[in-house]
């Protein structure tokens, strides 16, 4: 039995050797082989749909942090522009009001 198996690890080991695999696939595969052997039908499809959500709950944060970044480094670079304005403004209204 033991013998069977390693025989089974190394066929498996020979077939994947020209392809590199995703951790993060190979863990969905192991999970689907596992959800097919349940006694339940519905098994792979519910584990399908929960991964489903949690790639779109990950695509949407990620949407969410980039809009949250870029509306914080356009505020900053209004109030930085901005506020070199308004300090020079006084400067250059006292160099008018002496030249009048």
């Amino acid at each position: 039995s033991s013998f069977a198996g390693t025989q089974q690890k190394e066929k498996e080991e020979k077939k994947g050797a020209g392809v590199r695999q995703s951790r993060f696939v190979a863990v969905t595969d192991r999970l689907f082989d596992l959800a097919d052997s349940e006694k339940h039908d519905h098994t792979p499809f519910v584990l399908a749909v929960v991964i489903y959500h949690m790639v779109l709950r990950g695509l949407m944060l990620r949407i969410q942090y980039h809009r949250a970044a870029i509306c914080l480094q356009t505020r900053y670079r209004y109030l930085k522009t901005g506020s070199s304005k308004r300090l020079s403004i006084p400067h250059a209204i006292v160099i008018q009001r002496f030249w009048r």
